[in-house]
């Protein structure tokens, strides 16, 4: 597997350091950004296969929205949430994210999600770039 980038957006060190090793056993690449404003500014600079955000920090209501818009650009969002009531589900699933889990999550079923989401995007590059052949070679074939 190659090293997807995953990108952590927590305060919370009893959840991310572990989540982070986790992740590293299983052939991904973590990056832990603590701070949701930083955390943005990273998540708007640079390519990411998966956010991990945590829905219900205080200052990540700008974040959330930022990070909705990034899954479009290629970024597929995972929400958590410690404070879980039915509002706040209700919120997050309107955002659309790829998933939505309340705390504490199993590592193991957070890591299948993630793969889940990267395989998946595999499958639609391969997908993609055999079209692109396909029609590439239609057009050689056309102008031969």
């Amino acid at each position: 597997m190659s090293e997807e980038t995953i990108l952590i957006a927590d305060s919370d060190q009893a959840f991310t350091e572990p989540f982070a090793a986790y992740l590293l056993e299983n052939g991904l690449r973590p990056l832990v950004i603590p701070n949701m404003a930083r955390a943005l500014e990273t998540l708007m600079r640079e390519s990411f296969d998966v956010a991990v955000i945590d829905f219900c920090d205080p200052s990540c209501r700008e974040y959330v929205a930022a990070a909705v818009q990034r899954r479009v650009n290629g970024t597929a969002v995972i929400f958590t949430c410690a404070r879980y009531s039915g509002n706040t589900e209700r919120t997050a699933r309107g955002l659309s994210p790829a998933f939505f889990f309340v705390k504490p999550v199993e590592p193991g079923d957070l890591l299948a999600v993630i793969l889940r989401i990267v395989e998946l995007r595999n499958k639609q590059k391969i997908l993609a770039e055999q079209r692109m052949e396909k029609r590439e070679g239609v057009r050689h074939e056309q102008s031969v």
